[in-house]
């Protein structure tokens, strides 16, 4: 009767050992049998010194220009989750090795090689702690929406009227032309004494020779000059315009006050209003129980323009008992006949101490009118003061078209000085402007007004300005160093602005917008925040888009504010990140995938970040299931999900658009740092029944043996606590390792070919553990072994980093078989061993009566063993000498031919 072990294998705990198939061993520890044959690994070694202390629960290597940059976390680091992720990210062109890190206090974070390696970024950390120095992955939009202000139509030709000027120019001839000038340039004379805030007479270039000789004119205003101090009337000289040298001969005309009707009368009851010229003014004497005015003739077109400015200068002086008149500005309103008129108007009360606007006044005895706005202000007779009113076309609540008024009083001599402010909305009710006074004393009570300077200008609409719609968002840039270690995110964008217009003028070569004033507030502190990406809503043929506008610096004190005037044909790129968030503060697994999305979860929530933009992870990108998430894997662009219950399979391309299937059978994941990614088999897990392998729909199994059995029953395999399995895939083998509830450490490597050895014990236990994806080399550091590692024992976690076959020399194995039960007892009494070399080799017989053999064996021929009878046999091998066969026999004959 002959024993014979012609190939070895690994263990099949779930078998008895005398059912065993051949080959297979009651306990293998660190045996290498790849080819059948009993071989050994090479030791242990390599060993580089972590900076940080044990125990260490995660490492990861960083390419760089040396192999020494390994990322070390301690146990007591990870923050959420049960462990630290690590995952080259998908940044086209990135150069810089940057990563992603989830699993740490503060939620994903990010660095690259140089940040996390560079001794300029070491801090306080000791040398060699990599990382140094990490950033938080993503930024949150800004809260606070921008602030948009639209501009007024572009202004089309623009008429001046000038009326009780003390003197102003109502001719003008070319004298001499100069040269140089261009048609449309506006001439303003130089010389004569002007009105406080006023300008000279101007004079438009109507026609111009190939030398830009002036040689045709218009005289655009008259100018506001005081009495008898206005310019030559020969040879007046100009400014501005393109030119030089064109001077011109002036007609001045003193106190002239054409233009406005005075509707004067005498009733000889004490009613009286007179208008004349005194003290180079305009003055009206009044003993009339309510309004006197001077309105406009003139037709200016308020109805159809965009904007108007009213001035005049104005004074009251006490001339009877005492009463001080009101002073009257009327504006865009109708004569209604006689001395009637009505309309919106501001009035200046001395006596009131107020400066009101009204809406609708009625020349009734007293005047009736809407209140508008009112003020209150310190004034005094006998002191010339400056009204000032711009109103630009508006609707008010009701759609009524009218005017946005804007009305100012200052003193004549400081026009600047602004005293009273008063302003709203106005109906437009007509073409005539005025001034005048309202009678506050009885009718023989005569009281004066004086008005002069009065200046209106009217703008029309551009021809050809056309308007549009639109609104702004503005999203935050972080930006981390620069050049190539550049590490730059944007965040999603703001709520809109509100919606305001622009105009564009086609009147202008090349076409011009209108400037839109966009205020952005100030960067929240602490984010670094160095830049907002400013968007503009356009109108596209796909629909309304957010367009690029401008990057601007950011500020963490003050308001940004930009005009914006850049046409919609020189915008940039559309908004990318309408729908971006940073990632969940408690994201977890996180993983890259090939088509440029990165994978995470948290929760029961699997998200998706936006393809290319690592930090930018969209909340329509997620995916739920109805279980918590363990871990995930990917195959491909596919991410395996792995739940506490059922798998799921996600798949896709555009990552908003992924699809996701859950599995029947339910194959819960224990233990997240057991998953890891093979190639054929998918994702290898523990569950709470047995190593399990899951490839996607439908694809999920336990790993069995050849014979279709798992390795282990599921009382053997609770015994080894799968909750604490760390698990990783190096040269087409899983290799994990587990503390039992025992409190027992230890290891195991599973061969997941289909020819496979199956499952070999390893004799230590790591607390961290990395495989080189560029060289498929195996790191750990280890808190346990049975054998030296790097020369001493290890019973406590230790913070040097080893390499599986980094070592020299052969890594001490052992194999043993267990019952070989026999029909009958036997004597066995000789032994062969067939070998590649006799160096380091030990044989151990024995039965369940004794030991026959038990030492070393130094050649292949057969040998000698003690007499034992016995029905049930073991037979075991220890060393690093490689192994071919083992036969034990009662006789030499029995021994198979060489």
């Amino acid at each position: 009767m002959r024993i014979s072990i012609a190939g070895f294998r690994g263990e099949a705990p779930i078998m008895a050992d005398r059912l065993l198939p051949d080959g297979a061993a009651s306990a293998a520890v660190n045996a290498r049998l790849v080819s059948g044959d009993l071989d050994s690994f090479v030791d242990i070694g390599n060993p580089f010194q972590l900076a940080k202390v044990a125990p260490i629960g995660a490492v990861w290597l960083m390419a760089g220009p040396a192999p020494d940059f390994w990322l070390q976390w301690r146990v007591d680091e990870v923050a959420y989750g049960g462990g630290i992720d690590v995952s080259l990210g998908t940044v086209p062109g990135d150069a810089s090795s940057r990563c992603f890190i989830t699993g740490l206090a503060g939620g994903p974070q990010q660095t690259n090689l140089f940040y996390a390696t560079d001794p300029s970024q070491q801090g306080s950390s000791a040398a060699g702690a990599y990382p140094y120095t990490l950033f938080p992955l993503g930024i949150a939009g800004p809260q606070v929406p921008p602030t948009a202000v639209g501009p007024s139509a572009p202004a089309g030709p623009t008429t001046e009227y000038g009326y009780a000027a003390e003197a102003s120019v109502n001719n003008a001839l070319i004298r001499s032309g100069g040269t140089g000038y261009r048609m449309d340039d506006v001439l303003t004379t130089s010389q004569g004494t002007i009105a406080p805030g006023l300008h000279g007479a101007q004079i438009k270039v109507t026609a111009v020779d190939t030398a830009g000789v002036v040689t045709g004119i218009t005289l655009q205003s008259g100018g506001f000059f005081q009495a008898g101090l206005g310019p030559p009337a020969t040879g007046a000289t100009v400014m501005g315009g393109s030119g030089s040298g064109a001077t011109f001969d002036l007609t001045v005309v003193p106190n002239s006050f054409d233009g406005f009707a005075t509707y004067e009368h005498d009733n000889g009851a004490g009613y009286y209003q007179h208008w004349t010229i005194a003290n180079n003014m305009w003055q009206v004497s009044s003993g009339q129980g309510s309004l006197t005015v001077a309105y406009s003739q003139t037709i200016f077109g308020v109805a159809s323009c965009g904007q108007f400015t009213f001035q005049s200068d104005q004074q009251t002086t006490n001339s009877g008992s005492g009463t001080v008149p009101d002073l009257v500005t009327y504006l865009c309103g109708v004569y209604t006949g006689g001395r009637y008129i009505s309309g919106p108007a501001l009035v200046l009360s001395q006596l009131d101490g107020t400066f009101t606007l009204y809406s609708d006044m009625q020349d009734t005895e007293p005047f009736t009118a809407t209140q508008v706005a009112r003020v209150s202000v310190a004034t005094a007779v006998d002191t010339k003061y400056r009204v000032m009113v711009t109103a630009v076309a508006a609707s008010g609540n009701s759609s009524t078209k009218g005017f946005s008024v804007t009305a100012t009083l200052a003193a004549q001599s400081a026009p600047g000085a602004v005293l009273a402010t008063v302003s709203g909305f106005v109906p437009d009710t007509g073409e005539s402007f005025g001034v005048g006074t309202q009678h506050r004393g009885p009718s023989d009570d005569g009281n004066l007004g004086y008005f002069e300077n009065i200046r209106v200008a009217v703008s029309q609409p551009a021809d050809q300005a056309t308007s549009e719609s639109t609104a702004y968002v503005y999203t935050y840039v972080t930006q981390y160093g620069s050049d190539d270690n550049q590490i730059t995110q944007e965040s999603g964008p703001s709520d809109p602005s509100e919606t305001v217009t622009f105009f564009l003028d086609g009147s202008t070569s090349p076409v011009t917008m209108t400037p839109v004033s966009v205020s952005i507030p100030p960067a929240p502190a602490g984010k670094n925040i160095v830049s907002y990406n400013l968007y503009r809503l356009v109108q596209t043929a796909n629909g309304e888009v957010f367009e690029f506008v401008r990057q601007l610096t950011a500020d963490p004190v003050n308001a940004v504010v930009f005009p914006d005037t850049v046409l919609d044909s020189a915008l940039g790129d559309a908004l990318l990140s309408a729908n971006w968030q940073p990632p969940p503060s408690n994201l977890q697994g996180i993983l890259a995938l090939p088509n440029g999305v990165m994978a995470g979860f948290f929760a029961n929530t699997l998200c998706l970040s936006a393809r290319n933009f690592p930090f930018a992870w969209p909340v329509d990108n997620q995916l739920p299931t109805d279980t918590p998430i363990v871990a995930i894997a990917a195959i491909d662009s596919t991410v395996l999900v792995l739940t506490t219950a059922h798998p799921y399979t996600a798949w896709g391309s555009d990552p908003a658009a992924y699809s996701m299937s859950k599995e029947t059978a339910n194959q819960g994941c224990v233990s997240r740092r057991s998953a890891a990614t093979h190639k054929r088999l998918g994702v290898v897990y523990a569950s709470g029944n047995g190593l399990c392998y899951y490839r996607g729909q439908g694809d999920l199994d336990l790993i069995r043996m050849p014979g279709g059995d798992p390795y282990f029953s599921v009382e053997q395999w609770q015994g080894l606590n799968p909750a604490s399995i760390f698990g990783v895939v190096h040269d087409d083998k899983y290799w994990w390792w587990y503390e039992a509830l025992d409190g027992r450490r230890g290891g195991y490597v599973l061969d997941l070919s289909p020819a496979g050895f199956g499952l070999v014990e390893l004799d230590f236990h790591v607390t961290a553990a990395y495989v080189d994806p560029a060289t498929d080399t195996l790191y750990f550091t280890p808190d346990f072994s049975v054998y030296p590692v790097n020369g001493a024992m290890v019973g406590s976690a230790l913070n040097v980093l080893s390499q599986w076959e980094g070592g020299s020399g052969a890594r001490a194995r052992s194999w043993e078989r267990d019952d070989f039960l026999l029909p009958r007892p036997a004597c066995f009494s000789m032994a062969r061993v067939r070998g590649a070399d006799y160096a380091d080799l030990q044989l151990r017989v024995s039965c369940e009566n004794g030991t026959a053999f038990d030492g070393v064996v130094t050649g292949s021929g057969p040998f000698v063993m003690a007499p034992v009878v016995g029905v049930r046999w073991n037979v075991a091998l220890l060393g690093a000498s490689t192994v071919n066969t083992v036969e034990i026999a009662e006789r030499v004959e029995d021994f198979q031919p060489v």
